[in-house]
């Protein structure tokens, strides 16, 4: 199902408004990884990309409003519509490549090469 213009754009700004809070969020306290509900997609997966769009989208410094800028904070995104619901993750390389310092487990890549 294609999606129009007017819900796209609606789609990219929630996520880039919603990626700067996060960003924002993370910096102040260190959280990495978030879950989050938003509304625009109204279950549908493929708006649900946009807002993830938006989200990871590289920030402006010259524009006169922030968006964006959480490409570096994991995410589980969840719409729910009357019929439907989508969910997407988001898991940035810095954060699946690092070992627990305080255990022996290493992260998923490891997990999958053992089991390939």
């Amino acid at each position: 199902m294609a999606v129009d213009d007017k819900t796209k754009k609606a789609a990219i700004k929630e996520g880039g408004k919603k990626g700067v809070d996060m960003s924002g969020m993370s910096d102040l306290g260190g959280v990495k990884f978030f879950n989050l509900a938003v509304e625009t997609p109204n279950g549908d997966l493929e708006v649900l990309q946009y807002v993830l769009e938006g989200m990871n989208a590289e920030v402006d410094e010259s524009a006169e409003e922030r968006k964006g800028g959480s490409g570096h904070i994991g995410k589980m995104l969840l719409s729910a519509g009357d019929k439907q619901i989508a969910f997407i993750c988001h898991v940035p390389w810095s954060t699946i490549f690092t070992t627990s310092s305080d255990s022996s487990t290493t992260s998923a890549p490891n997990a999958l090469q053992t089991s390939a």
